[in-house]
């Protein structure tokens, strides 16, 4: 008999504990972070497995760790578990238009081109420890910008 294996990534999709995080907004301040997501789950690490974003402008996608405690503040974002497991709640504040946060460590940078999109893939390789946080913003002048962010907690048995 064939045994499935499966990614860190799926087992925790199967689990409920796999999200997307989406936003777009219209017209965003320069100095505004498009999505700002924090881990709030007091034990498990969060995984993120890519982010990707476009715009109508040629822009530039940065993903960055937020540095020190914030007050997260912007228009609340709610994460969508990618499973049909009802009991799961995310555990991660996430706001879209985000103007809370200090640009720590930038840990991916790309060109999106007009009308395009761009993906950073990590495969669980940019990990938000209990409390910490990142940011996606796009550099650039665009009137529309949108992203998302997938991303899962550890299950133990991810194997």
């Amino acid at each position: 008999m064939a045994t499935l294996i499966l990614t860190p990534w799926q087992a925790a999709a199967r689990a409920g504990l796999a999200w997307a995080i989406p936003n777009a907004s219209a017209d965003i301040n320069t100095a505004d972070t498009v999505l700002a997501c924090r881990n709030d789950n007091e034990i498990r690490p969060f995984y993120i497995h890519s982010v990707m974003a476009g715009s109508d402008a040629v822009g530039e996608l940065v993903v960055h760790r937020i540095t020190a405690a914030y007050t997260s503040a912007g228009t609340a974002i709610t994460p969508i578990n990618l499973s049909d497991v009802d009991a799961v709640t995310s555990e991660l504040t996430c706001h879209g238009d985000e103007t809370g946060n200090t640009q720590g460590d930038i840990v991916g940078k790309i060109g999106v081109p007009v009308s395009g999109m761009r993906e950073i893939v990590y495969n669980g390789g940019l990990i938000l420890q209990p409390g910490h946080a990142i940011g996606v913003d796009i550099v650039g002048e665009p009137t529309l910008n949108w992203c998302v962010v997938l991303g899962y907690f550890e299950i133990e048995d991810a194997a």
